[in-house]
């Protein structure tokens, strides 16, 4: 199946937003920083239970596992930093898209942000 992976700085420096997340706005609109930048973008294709890394801003590796599917299609993922102890699990469906705060970055945040085409 195909992820598609984001990686956002998310900071209160200024209140610009990247133009490349003009779809995420209103995900964005939802947390607590005024500035968002694009630092980096992925496409992985992976099996149930296989694991795609990417190496993320502050040189740490985040692993993406795709886990379960469930009966409506949703899929489980894995997402998680081991050297910064970050790992959450999430439920996304054909067409979503979903936003995670990640770890510290340069006074602000890393923001992941996960889509799922439909056709996967």
């Amino acid at each position: 199946m195909e992820l598609e992976l984001r990686v956002i700085h998310a900071h209160n420096n200024n209140k610009t937003v990247d133009s490349k997340l003009d779809d995420l706005k209103k995900h964005l609109a939802k947390l607590s920083f005024t500035g968002y930048a694009l630092k980096d973008e992925a496409i992985f294709s992976l099996e149930l239970a296989t694991a795609g890394r990417m190496q993320l801003p502050n040189k740490e590796w985040m692993v993406i596992r795709p886990e379960t599917m469930d009966a409506d299609g949703k899929l489980r993922l894995e997402l998680s930093v081991e050297k910064l102890k970050f790992k959450t699990t999430v439920t996304i469906a054909p067409g979503g898209t979903l936003v995670v705060g990640g770890p510290s970055f340069e006074n602000g945040a890393l923001i992941l942000a996960v889509r799922r085409p439909k056709a996967t």
